[in-house]
């Protein structure tokens, strides 16, 4: 009996979204796992993994760990989004619980995640305000240490911020600025 209330409660775990900001972690560095903001619409992102296994990890607190998949994609603010909205897409399914800390996208771990070599996009319906940083939900190759639960996933804060419409306006422009003002000397 204990065994089949272990298996539920891991069940559980896994099929749920984050729900806080809180959920995610801070880390010092992510290699090998980009995530591509689109240049004709801000509010889509491509995620994609280095070919090469060894090559994707986490740091933190000086150890690194290697990334075997990833099946989470989300915005998380800590001050909450006042809409945010998406659809199921590539097999994945869309959450923005109530408090709007987090607004992303799950796939299941052993069945559509995201394998090295690999990438998938996604587009949010809206985001607003689009302040905040990009999450992920990662499997590990190993078991994390206690202090994370011990398990092999991980709730990552990348410290990638989402920029705001009128900032990818402002920084598309510059370049151009640069030319005219060059040209003009």
């Amino acid at each position: 009996m204990k065994i089949y209330l272990t298996l539920g409660v891991v069940a559980v775990a896994v099929a749920a979204h984050a729900q806080s900001y809180s959920s995610f972690h801070a880390i010092s560095g992510l290699h090998g796992i980009d995530i591509m903001q689109s240049n004709s619409n801000p509010l889509d992102f491509t995620i994609s993994m280095d070919s090469v296994a060894a090559d994707n990890y986490l740091t933190v607190g000086g150890q690194n760990y290697q990334i075997s998949n990833v099946f989470g994609f989300y915005a998380i603010a800590s001050s909450g989004f006042s809409s945010a909205s998406g659809s199921s897409q590539n097999s994945w399914s869309f959450s923005a619980p109530g408090n709007k800390e987090v607004a992303g996208w799950k796939g299941n771990p052993s069945q559509s995640a995201i394998l090295p070599g690999g990438s998938l996009s996604f587009a949010f319906g809206a985001l607003s305000p689009n302040e905040g940083q990009l999450g992920l939900h990662v499997s590990f190759a190993s078991t994390t240490p206690s202090q994370w639960g011990g398990g092999n996933t991980f709730y990552v804060n990348t410290n990638q911020s989402v920029p705001e419409p009128s900032s990818l306006a402002f920084l598309a422009g510059a370049p151009l600025s640069l030319l005219l003002k060059k040209k003009k000397i």
